[in-house]
């Protein structure tokens, strides 16, 4: 009898699984199935499923609203519990720990490091300093096999004022100084504006302290550490076991609570042990704010440009000072909990960066030899949608998209719209930032719809991409402007996220934080193989600000890609390209 009902459930478990991978390849989506369920029974689809302890802050005490307090882990995180599938509920932690971690990571202080009310730190003035500038540039840390720099030649130019190609105060010390406009394909992106994409990597004290402590800053010493073969593994907690700082005013406000040593803090974690964040990587893309944008609709910031004598058109190096805004982040931690080892990737975007593509998928949808066999497509007919925030004011329309423009009209000719088959309408909508209503926006694709200055969309610049002296900056050897990027969104936000995105932005309401959303969390969450990559759920994610041109791609996977990432003296570097510098 015995043997029967085990028999009996062994059949039910290979049915329940069949009817998931049918599913999987009817939907194109990720379901929850853990590999203990055709085990266990009574086991739950989800350890992850349970209610957070907390939703807009780290710390449960203080979760009435969004606050300055970074978590340290994801405590629902079972690494014994492997996931083939992933369902939105399983996703939730993960987003939530993403959303803690950006809003506290760009929460302004004081000089002295207290966070600021809730109230001052959705509208910072201009003066006011988000936390993660306290923390290290790359390049003011790492030098390449040459030993200088392009943040010691920047600052040595630009940094003193007064430079022979304009007359500039000393940079003052709350300034960006930027001059890296490459991303990491080699390719540029060229906003609305007629400027350059400029981006940034910064590290936290734990691994800035560990590439320290690791010699690994130089090229010699990492050169040594290969030959050595110890592995590289940065931390996974704050080895330096501090209190946790108190309440400024004493009132046991949160907005108040001082945070010892810039960017450390510790917090209980499900031991009762104090610990604080472990390795945090954080790397920013910032726009040059012409005249016609809204600086009140960005997380902006002054910055000193630096163009060094090669990519200028003039063959003279120069600096300028502008106001820059943030339209992408990518913030990647190390976690104690399951496996986390492996890192946490969590990358955001401004809202109005690009509009969905006609054909864009669902980020779980691997099931095909290739992803998108003619590219991705931009959305024809009408418009392709308004993006507002949560009290209705549209700030992205028609000809306010960061990265898409419509001055060439995006409308094709009826005899090749009309020999094209019409696309399924679940492809051809788009929805609104936090009320997930979906719009339909017209109907017809193309594999190359001109944009303004005939450039086709997701393409890269071909013509050498240099610097004039005034903006519009993006210009080509002969001095002309290079044509504004036409970028559209290959990959639809995963259902799960979107949800957290539209709890967070109902919180946010009328805060700058508003005009900002989680692209993705992505963790490792099973074995990998084909077709799960390397174990990444969701199996793909990149951010159109930072992989504007590979997205369509097997790489366009953020932990894919980085689970190849060497250091310049060829060792694995634990999922971080840092290591390798430029010169």
């Amino acid at each position: 009898m015995e043997l029967k009902i085990n028999t009996l459930i062994k059949s039910i478990s290979q049915m329940r699984n069949a009817l998931f991978l049918a599913a999987v390849i009817i939907f194109g989506n990720f379901m929850i199935m853990s590999a203990a369920a055709g085990a266990e029974v009574n086991v739950s689809l989800s350890k992850q499923s349970d209610q957070l302890a907390a939703d807009f802050c780290a710390d449960p005490a203080f979760d009435t609203q969004p606050c300055p307090i970074l978590p340290t882990d994801i405590a629902q995180f079972d690494a014994s519990f492997i996931y083939r599938f992933v369902g939105p509920e399983s996703q939730r932690p993960f987003d939530q720990f993403s959303w803690q971690s950006f809003i506290a990571m760009t929460w302004p202080l004081t000089a002295n490091g207290v966070a600021l009310p809730y109230g001052q730190a959705a509208h910072p003035a201009k003066g006011d300093v988000p936390r993660w500038q306290r923390l290290v540039n790359r390049d003011q840390l790492i030098t390449g096999e040459g030993g200088v720099s392009p943040f010691a030649r920047a600052e040595g130019f630009c940094g003193a004022g007064d430079s022979p190609s304009t007359s500039l105060p000393p940079k003052p010390a709350d300034t960006l100084l930027l001059y890296a406009f490459h991303q990491a394909t080699g390719d540029v992106l060229v906003d609305q504006g007629g400027n350059y994409v400029l981006y940034e990597t910064r590290l936290n004290d734990v691994a800035a302290g560990y590439i320290r402590d690791s010699q690994l800053a130089s090229f010699t010493g990492r050169s040594r550490r290969a030959e050595t073969g110890n592995e590289i593994s940065f931390p996974m907690q704050d080895p330096n076991k501090q209190d946790p700082g108190k309440n400024a005013d004493g009132s046991g406000d949160i907005s108040g609570k001082e945070i010892a040593g810039g960017d450390r803090q510790v917090l209980k974690n499900v031991e009762g042990h104090r610990v604080g964040p472990g390795a945090t990587l954080l790397k920013f893309a910032w726009r040059v704010l012409s005249p016609g944008d809204n600086p009140a609709q960005f997380l902006t910031r002054n910055a000193r440009l630096f163009v060094p004598a090669r990519d200028s058109v003039s063959g003279n190096r120069f600096c300028r000072d502008v106001v820059v805004g943030m339209i992408g982040m990518h913030l990647v931690q190390r976690v104690v909990s399951g496996n986390g080892d492996r890192w946490i990737w969590s990358t955001f975007e401004h809202v109005a960066n690009a509009p969905l593509a006609a054909n864009a998928r669902r980020p779980n949808s691997f099931i095909a030899k290739k992803l998108f066999p003619d590219g991705c497509f931009a959305q024809t007919g009408q418009e392709p949608g308004i993006l507002q925030t949560g009290n209705e004011k549209n700030i992205a329309n028609l000809q306010r998209f960061n990265l898409f423009g419509m001055a060439g009209g995006i409308n094709i000719p009826l005899e090749q719209a009309k020999n094209r088959p019409s696309p399924n309408p679940d492809t051809i909508m788009m929805k609104t930032k936090i009320t997930g209503v979906a719009a339909t926006t017209g109907a017809g694709t193309m594999p190359a719809v001109a944009g303004s200055g005939g450039e086709t969309v997701n393409q890269g610049v071909v013509r050498p991409a240099l610097w004039a002296e005034h903006a519009p900056y993006a210009v080509d050897q002969t001095g002309q402007a290079i044509a504004p990027s036409q970028i559209v969104r290959c990959w639809r936000v995963f259902e799960g996220t979107d949800k957290t995105n539209t709890l967070w932005h109902q919180a946010l309401a009328g805060s700058v934080w508003d005009n900002y959303f989680l692209v993705g969390t992505q963790w490792i969450g099973n074995g990998g193989g084909a077709p799960f990559g390397v174990g990444e759920v969701p199996r793909f994610l990149s951010n159109v600000a930072l992989e504007s041109f590979i997205q369509h791609q097997e790489t366009g996977t953020c932990l894919g890609c980085h689970s190849t990432a060497r250091s310049d003296a060829g060792q694995l570097s634990n999922f971080t390209f840092v290591l390798a510098p430029a010169n």
